[in-house]
């Protein structure tokens, strides 16, 4: 176990130092992100103002498939926040540009698992993020969400209980976004032309893990096949990803269901580790060099 740890833990070390070491890039993003949050924010609040105004209600009273106004305003700023920190790891674009380069040659001859090192990687991603920017905004968001009371507070011992869960929650949802990402990185071993691929996935992951909308809200519409649509997505292997630990958070759920979710999650995670290292072992007897 000793030599395991030493093998792999340079990779989370290398990870964690190449993420503080663009600041100014990282610091960008955030900004981009906090206006997207912003402008989510105003979408929402125009959405629950126009239908205070149709149905003559105070707009706190309002409920939308199942969401009040103050748990979507919290729950489009936890997102944000977490999903900032656990979907960081850029995995498929490093086995793309390995492969287009030669250097996948050098990396699979090399005493380590390639599966291994990806996992590491993003670990030591996931712990900069937080430490730059996950943890100090998290904190100050969920202070001032308590205090104006977006999000109900019951005490220190729960606190410290949805604390402790969701820094599990966070790291299984750290190697689940990496163990998606390594299933689509082995499709670069067929096709050259990832980009557009990739593209998709992300287009795709930020939908169904929650980061757009709930698919919770859409489980909760009156249209019977949206309805049917949103309970299938509610179960998919994405809403553990950052749905479920935002409502963890935001009080939606409680740490018990919280439990009950997390233990999906890596039921999940097994599916992916399992599925990707199937892939993978197929994918390099097929590998063409188009590099080095």
């Amino acid at each position: 176990m000793k030599s395991f740890f030493k093998k792999y833990l340079p990779f989370a070390r290398a990870s964690f130092m190449d993420f503080i070491a663009y600041k100014t890039t990282i610091f960008i993003w955030l900004f981009i992100d906090v206006l997207s949050i912003l402008l989510t924010v105003f979408v929402w609040t125009a959405v629950y103002n126009s239908h205070a105004s149709s149905t003559g209600v105070d707009l706190y009273s309002v409920v939308l498939n199942g969401f009040t106004y103050k748990e979507i305003v919290s729950y489009n700023i936890i997102i944000f926040i977490f999903s900032f920190s656990v979907f960081g790891g850029g995995t498929s674009d490093t086995i793309s540009n390995e492969i287009k380069d030669g250097t996948i040659a050098v990396q699979l001859i090399k005493p380590i698992n390639y599966r291994n090192r990806f996992i590491f990687s993003s670990i030591g991603n996931l712990i900069s993020a937080n430490l730059i920017i996950g943890i100090p905004l998290l904190s100050v968001s969920y202070i001032v969400l308590s205090v104006i009371g977006f999000i109900p507070f019951n005490g220190i011992l729960d606190l410290l209980c949805r604390l402790v869960i969701l820094i599990l929650f966070e790291i299984i949802a750290c190697i689940l976004n990496d163990s998606f990402n390594f299933i689509f990185g082995i499709l670069a071993f067929y096709t050259n032309a990832s980009f557009g691929l990739f593209q998709i996935k992300n287009a795709v992951q930020g939908f169904l893990s929650g980061t757009l909308i709930p698919m919770s809200f859409i489980a909760s519409s009156s249209i019977l096949w949206i309805k049917g649509l949103g309970t299938i997505l509610d179960y998919s292997p994405f809403v553990y990803m950052a749905q479920y630990p935002t409502y963890l958070v935001i009080g939606r759920i409680t740490p018990l269901n919280a439990l009950a979710s997390l233990g999906i999650a890596i039921l999940w995670l097994f599916a992916f580790e399992l599925i990707g290292r199937i892939a993978y072992a197929h994918a390099t007897k097929k590998l063409i060099i188009q590099g080095g």
